[in-house]
């Protein structure tokens, strides 16, 4: 086998390796929307103040260096309906003990035209479901890695 296949396989197994451990031991943190607030409004967008308990299912604790997001909700009809709210990303450094949960407010600046969805799926539910994923920026073991997450809930306003 030539030294570069070598190389590359053997570059491809450490990176498979160091993966699986920082899966072991940064499992993915739950986050829950827990309120939403008006910031300001325009006159085609606003910006909310979206609250959120980010909780460490792991033992060890972790700096969160911030987050990519991705907001959306479910729309009036079927259940596979979903209307993305907003997206963006969002620095704040946060100190999350092993177990704990930290409640962090992030600015969301959304489009009128998005509110549709939300607005429609209040009106015929009562309620909002949502799903928000992305990633988590953390800092642990003196390196930095990116954790995904996945989270529903429903707002009820």
């Amino acid at each position: 086998m030539p030294m570069s296949r070598v190389l590359r396989c053997g570059l491809l197994a450490a990176v498979a390796v160091t993966a699986t451990a920082c899966a072991t031991l940064f499992p993915p943190p739950t986050v829950e929307i827990v309120g939403v607030e008006l910031v300001s409004l325009g006159l085609t967008s606003g910006t909310a103040a979206v609250t959120l308990d980010v909780t460490n299912e792991g033992s060890r604790s972790m700096d969160l260096l911030g987050l990519l997001y991705e907001l959306e909700v479910q729309g009036s009809g079927t259940e596979e309906e979903w209307t993305r709210l907003a997206g963006g990303t969002h620095a704040q450094e946060v100190e999350l003990a092993g177990g704990a949960t930290q409640r962090v407010t992030v600015p969301v600046p959304f489009e009128y035209e998005a509110l549709g969805a939300a607005l429609r799926s209040f009106l015929a539910r009562g309620e909002v479901p949502y799903r928000v994923q992305g990633e988590v920026s953390v800092k642990g073991l003196g390196m930095t890695f990116d954790v995904p997450f996945r989270s529903r809930g429903i707002l009820e306003p």
